[in-house]
């Protein structure tokens, strides 16, 4: 086990690596000038310079990525071209409420969704499946701004159950006040991971209870549940893992229009404002932080696979 996670750890060296390089083209490459925000339109052109030259955009594009991306190994994210702050102190501050959002949108998911999947599959053809589908079918089609946006209306403007902005920091508030503030957010960036899990978690248990070993222990006389929620779900659990995996890192992406709907002060909000600044060293450790949670991720779902099927070896 030790020597697959060193393994897999080496691996995500040139994977950081060229999510950095791609990063800082994306970013460099479009058009626009960080300094034209400094500055008045009709500002003369040496002045326009001393700030590109503030900035440390007046370097050739290769030393200026050998010098961010050197900060990077040290851990110096860079400085904020109009905060003037470092980027890692900005999501240090940012990053806790994403997670919080990200945690609550994945807890509500995978408690709606497996349990959907599993009767699905067990009642095949039935009322129930239909429902299912239906459900399944909704949430990959609904836009989760769409959907925060009717959230806030009925919930937030007509009856004025929760609030429809913001966000109340545990530590600040306490912890009744800040579920309140996330619950919409949540039910908002959360329905369409849940669809996709519930298709998924159908399909493995519907894949399962095909197998020969499920008809023998039923033929042995093994009582239904527990045919069904010992022998079959434990062997479907591996797919139902894959597709949490990437449910994570969908709700990290999707936040970011999500927060921007509930003016959420996460790292969905801080990216589409450095955006609109291009204020590049904030986007470019936005993207870095975020591949870097996705490789995290998909490590630890690898690790599970064997936790949940001991036929699988890593040594």
């Amino acid at each position: 086990m030790t020597t697959f996670i060193v393994r897999r750890l080496v691996v995500t060296i040139p994977v950081v690596l060229m999510v950095g390089i791609a990063a800082f083209l994306l970013v460099h490459l479009t058009p626009g000038d960080p300094a034209d925000f400094f500055l008045d339109p009709d500002a003369p052109p040496e002045e326009i310079e001393r700030v590109r030259e503030r900035l440390g955009l007046d370097q050739p594009l290769p030393v200026q990525f050998v010098n961010w991306f050197g900060g990077v190994l040290q851990g110096d994210l860079g400085q904020s071209f109009h905060q003037d702050r470092p980027v890692i102190d900005m999501f240090a501050r940012a990053f806790p409420p994403t997670i919080y959002l990200t945690i609550t949108s994945l807890f509500l998911a995978v408690i709606l969704a497996v349990p959907i999947g599993i009767l699905s599959a067990i009642k095949q053809d039935s009322l129930l499946d239909r429902f299912a589908t239906v459900f399944v079918l909704i949430g990959v089609a609904t836009p989760n701004f769409w959907l925060g946006l009717l959230l806030i209306q009925l919930f937030a403007v007509q009856l004025g159950w929760m609030p429809a902005q913001g966000f109340v920091r545990p530590e600040e508030g306490g912890l009744a006040a800040s579920l309140r503030t996330l619950i919409l957010p949540s039910i908002a960036l959360g329905y369409s991971g849940a669809a996709l899990i519930a298709r998924m978690t159908r399909s493995g248990m519907l894949e399962v209870l095909r197998q020969d070993y499920v008809r023998t222990a039923r033929a042995k006389g093994i009582a239904e549940n527990r045919v069904n929620y010992v022998h079959a779900l434990r062997n479907a659990l591996n797919p139902i893992l894959t597709v949490i995996g990437l449910a994570v890192a969908s709700l990290i992406s999707g936040s970011l229009v999500v927060e921007l709907v509930f003016n959420f002060p996460g790292v969905g909000r801080l990216v589409v404002d450095s955006v609109f600044r291009r204020d590049y060293p904030v986007i470019q450790g936005s993207l870095l932080l975020i591949a870097g949670i996705t490789i995290f991720v998909n490590l630890v779902v690898d690790l599970l696979y064997a936790v949940t099927d001991p036929r699988i070896r890593y040594d």
